[in-house]
């Protein structure tokens, strides 16, 4: 029930699934993920949008199971999740969150580190005190500590599974940049001597946080351009068995169901019209604001919306199969 959401079934067979795939930051990712999945028999294709974290899974279903591959996936560093509007917005939502605590961890620890830096520096042209340089190096370390392995652990994170997967991203050379400034300077605030690099480590951190945070949000922006379409259909649907009305989530629905659509109300399913007459608005599919007139047997599409009178209809097509879902798909891509 839940695959017919963002699963495609095609006449030779196979079937498409639609992901969206947390972690992707490049084109080197896309490479990634595309290098590893098409070695998998029965992996038609996989094609990965590093603009929009978007993926179009194609597998054969009698050589390999969907949850092996999103297993595999998950393996690779890359969550997948189901392209849906309500699964994309959660994504989303969560991905800002987590994404902004750690860029406000880096900003303040940057600033904070970068005081001390500025201190240390002009006291090395006026003869600073060494219980005072080793007191603001300790302290620099207390402070560039959560910065470097909070705000930075993703870089780390990305960093290891794209070793273990031998294929170096653009996060390896980051992740040796932060840890060798960061490691080189606790081993010299130690030891006495030598110089340190917590000002670079912490404002590494959090330019490049903040530059990804940027193109976060523009991804964010342009996932929600291309899903707008789908909030149009509504979540649940009254199905009518054996003369009774019950409300069901519209992922339960099959070919076959009937519906019964209030006025005012958007059609959930592509199907045919059982009333008598019915008129409909399909100005978020054609942009024509005049209501259409529809009567028993004429197609109807799912986001259309019932305007005068209750109406009855028979599911044809559901989830990534209606109209609207293909358009989207097209508008995507």
């Amino acid at each position: 029930a839940l695959q017919r959401e963002f699963v495609t079934q095609h006449e030779n067979g196979s079937r498409s699934a639609h992901l969206l795939l947390q972690g992707v930051r490049c084109a080197a990712c896309a490479w990634l993920i595309d290098s590893a999945m098409t070695a998998i028999p029965g992996v038609r294709s996989i094609n990965v949008d590093p603009v929009t974290t978007r993926a179009e899974l194609t597998w054969d279903p009698a050589v390999v199971h969907l949850s092996e591959l999103l297993a595999q996936l998950a393996r690779l560093g890359y969550t997948p999740c189901p392209y849906t509007e309500d699964d994309a917005d959660r994504v989303a939502i969560e991905e800002r969150r987590a994404s902004l605590k750690r860029l406000i961890v880096a900003g303040l620890g940057m600033m904070q580190v970068g005081s001390f830096a500025v201190a240390m520096y002009a006291g090395a042209f006026q003869n600073m005190e060494a219980d005072i340089r080793e007191f603001l190096r300790l302290i620099s370390l207390m402070v560039a500590t959560p910065v470097v392995f909070y705000a930075g652990w993703p870089f780390f994170v990305r960093a290891w599974k794209s070793v273990r997967e031998r294929a170096l991203g653009m996060d390896v050379p980051v992740s040796l940049a932060i840890g060798f400034a960061y490691a080189a300077s606790v081993w010299n605030t130690f030891i006495g001597s030598g110089e340190v690099y917590f000002d670079s480590a912490t404002m590494f951190v959090f330019f490049l946080s903040g530059a990804r945070y940027l193109e976060m949000m523009g991804r964010h922006r342009a996932l929600s351009m291309t899903g707008s379409m789908a909030r149009h259909l509504p979540g649940t649907a009254t199905r009518i068995v054996d003369g009774q009305a019950e409300e069901v989530g519209v992922m339960e629905l099959q070919p076959g169901d009937r519906l019964l659509v209030q006025p005012g109300k958007a059609l959930p399913a592509d199907g045919l019209l059982i009333s008598a007459e019915a008129r409909l608005d399909e100005s978020v599919l054609t942009g024509e604001s005049t209501p259409i007139r529809k009567f028993a047997g004429d197609p109807v599409v799912a986001g259309s919306l019932n305007l005068t009178q209750a109406a009855e209809m028979a599911v044809q097509r559901v989830g990534a199969e209606t109209v609207m879902a293909q358009i989207g798909r097209l508008v995507t891509d």
